[in-house]
Order: structure tokens, then C-alpha cells, then sequence
């Protein structure tokens, strides 16, 4: 009986696989309606799908609760819609931890989906040019890196910060980071710089080169949940790939 099972239920792969592989296709989204607009910032997106949060370069921040089906924008402050510089966006799994990054100085976290907003700088009440930001599947652990050198890490949701420093007493403009789903695992890059890797929450790092003894343009990173496989992108056309930790 197991067998026959068994065997059904293979040839029911067989049958519906190759139907199922070709019913994925793309639809065109229009967050602003019939507007052209360069989506080239920061994209974030829970792990169902369902709650997507995109930046644009104009400076608005645009969130769709349904799978992309409808849009709104979202303004961070209350009492003031002006776009911000966006840079970074990052979406908890489940989809109620937000966080965002500006260029014009500050950082941003919610806690209700997007509904509202608290001013989390992790400089205090100083304005930084802030780039490199993410935030682990679960939520609690955040990296927020500055333009002009400075990184920190929340290990509780963005309530504290504290200065990390993978590159030892040398600023380095950071331009992106990644993190793992349960904040084991960081990942931090430099604009013609180095990455740099963490496997233990950010208590030690190690110098990573996937591209050899070189610096480079690193501005797109991303990271599986296991933090195993990781995948970098050059300014320039290159991407690298890592299925071992960032090892080779």
C-alpha cells in the first residue's frame, strides 16, 4: 500500500511540475499608478509576501499590505509628509518590524506594520548619512551603517545600539548589509571596500574577499535564512556566490 502510495504520488509530480513550473510569470507594479518611477533604493518584503515595502530615489516610501495588489505611502512623520532620501528597508518575517534608513539623517523603526514610526538613531540625537541597513527575519537584531564610517548593531529590536567595528579603528562607507533570520550571521559591505563577516551576532568579525586581495563596489547583498548561501553584487556587472558561509 505504501508503495502504491508512494508511486502516485511521483507520478502526480511528474504530471503537475512541469505545469506548475510555467504558471509563475511577472506582472508590472504601479505603486504611484501609471508613473515611471526608478524603484533603484531599497526593497523589503515579509516572508509570506504578503507586506512589501519599497523606497524610490525620489524619496517615497511605498508599502502594499496584499501581495502588491493595492499601495499607499507611507510617511514616517506625523506631522510632516516630506520624502526622505531612502536607503535602506528592511521587513521582520512577520511583517510587523519595519525599518528604514535616510540619507537626510535619520533611522526609523515600527512595530505596528508601518502604522507608525520612533526616531531610533543609534547616535543619539545627531544626524548621520545613514546607508547600510538591515534587520534579522525575527526582528531583534539591526545593523545601521553611515556613509562616512561608522556601524552599529541592536541586538533587541533597535531599542539600544551599540558601535561595532569590523574593520578594526578605520571608517568605511558602508553601503549595504544583510542578516540571517535569527541574527547568527552578518554581513556588512563597503562602497570600494572590503565585506565583512560575523557568525557569532557581531561579537568578532572576519575579512572576506571574494573578489581577491581587491577593494570593490559591493552594492547589493543577500542571505538565506541559515546564513549559508550568500549572494554579492558589483557596481560594474559582477555577483558573487557563496553556499558555505561566505568560506569560498
Amino acid at each position: 500500500t505504501l508503495i502504491a502510495i508512494f508511486s502516485s504520488y511521483i507520478l502526480f509530480l511528474c504530471i503537475v511540475s512541469p505545469a506548475m513550473a510555467s504558471s509563475f510569470t511577472w506582472s508590472e507594479e504601479r505603486p504611484l499608478g501609471d508613473v515611471t518611477h526608478p524603484w533603484s533604493v531599497a526593497v523589503g518584503m515579509n516572508a509570506d509576501g504578503n507586506v512589501m515595502l519599497a523606497a524610490g530615489n525620489n524619496g517615497q516610501l511605498v508599502l502594499s499590505k496584499n501581495r502588491g495588489v493595492s499601495w499607499e505611502n507611507v510617511y514616517v512623520y506625523a506631522d510632516d509628509t516630506t520624502d526622505q532620501a531612502w536607503q535602506s528597508v528592511a521587513v521582520s518575517s512577520g511583517g510587523q518590524k519595519m525599518l528604514v534608513l535616510s540619507y537626510s539623517l535619520r533611522v526609523h523603526i515600527s512595530n505596528n506594520g508601518g502604522t507608525t514610526w520612533t526616531d531610533a538613531r543609534p547616535t543619539g540625537d545627531r544626524d548621520e548619512q545613514w546607508v547600510a541597513g538591515s534587520m534579522s527575519g525575527d526582528g531583534q537584531t539591526m545593523l545601521a551603517g553611515i556613509n562616512s564610517g561608522r556601524l552599529y548593531l541592536s541586538a533587541d529590536g533597535g531599542t539600544t545600539w551599540n558601535e561595532t567595528r569590523p574593520g578594526g579603528d578605520a571608517d568605511i562607507p558602508w553601503q549595504k548589509a544583510t542578516i540571517n533570520y535569527d541574527g547568527s550571521v552578518l554581513l556588512a559591505a563597503g562602497y570600494g571596500n572590503r565585506l565583512y563577516l560575523s557568525t557569532n551576532r557581531g561579537t568578532t568579525w572576519s575579512e572576506t574577499r571574494p573578489v581577491g586581495d581587491t577593494d570593490a563596489n559591493w552594492i547589493s547583498l543577500g542571505m538565506s535564512n541559515n546564513g549559508q548561501t550568500i549572494v554579492d553584487g558589483l557596481d560594474g556587472g559582477r555577483i558573487y556566490l557563496s553556499k558555505n558561509g561566505g568560506t569560498s
